[in-house]
């Protein structure tokens, strides 16, 4: 393995610092993301290969020896084709509203009670951030929430739970090997499949969401109804949401 000076790691790191303060002030610089980032790119090309770090191969151009650096190697394209897959699967579902039809559909299941609202919303804020990016996730089951808790006149709950949503997308994230790029980053580069990914971290989503679930009702004082009448009030209340 080729040994890189301290003096190259820092200057990469630096360099990757300035592209992060660039996105950050993006509206400030007047550029889009893709610009950035592309810039950015292209400096670090340039840098690696002054520094020798790009491998360079021999190839035959009008019977001449020309040593061109190889890029296209170290790109990980499975990577890639499954971020890009799982991209345009998001986008398709979510135009489509399968999801938002089935936020609405737990909703009137719960009968418009708030300890089940919580324990509906949390363990579908966990299933959407499995197959959704987070913050799609978030809109979705904290819009719903907000309608919802307004409806049933109980909107100093609200912040309890989008907190615990919050918590529970990072959480989901965990779930399936297509829920971030991390996932997918880690588990191509170990040759873990995605069912084997999934089997090993359900245990622990599985205790963390029934954890942060827990600790939120108790903290944020999220009670079940306590008479009939209260409970036949709220069903009549969520009911009405539609799902068309």
């Amino acid at each position: 393995m080729e040994h890189v000076s301290p003096y190259i790691t820092a200057l990469f790191a630096a360099l990757l610092a300035l592209m992060i303060l660039g996105l950050a002030l993006e509206e400030k610089i007047h550029a889009k993301k893709s610009v950035i980032v592309g810039v950015f790119a292209m400096v670090a090309l340039f840098l690696a290969s002054a520094f020798g770090l790009v491998h360079k191969e021999t190839v035959e151009i009008l019977g001449h020896s020309v040593s061109l650096p190889v890029y296209i190697p170290g790109v990980d394209w499975e990577v890639i084709a499954i971020i890009l897959g799982s991209s345009i699967f998001v986008d398709v579902t979510s135009k489509s509203g399968l999801f938002t039809w089935i936020a609405i559909r737990l909703t009137k299941l719960s009968g418009g009670d708030p300890l089940r609202l919580l324990i509906f919303y949390g363990v579908m804020t966990v299933v959407f951030s499995a197959v959704l990016n987070n913050v799609t996730a978030m809109i979705i089951v904290g819009t719903l929430s907000a309608v919802s808790l307004g409806k049933l006149g109980r909107p100093d709950k609200l912040l309890g739970f989008l907190l615990v949503e919050g918590l529970l997308t990072n959480v989901g994230g965990l779930l399936t090997l297509i829920s971030s790029v991390p996932n997918i980053i880690v588990g191509n580069a170990a040759g873990i499949s995605f069912v084997e990914f999934f089997i090993k971290a359900s245990p622990y989503v599985l205790v963390a969401t029934a954890l942060t679930i827990w600790m939120g009702a108790k903290l944020f004082r999220i009670q079940p109804l306590a008479d009939d009448a209260a409970r036949a009030e709220a069903a009549a209340l969520v009911a009405g949401f539609d799902e068309n």
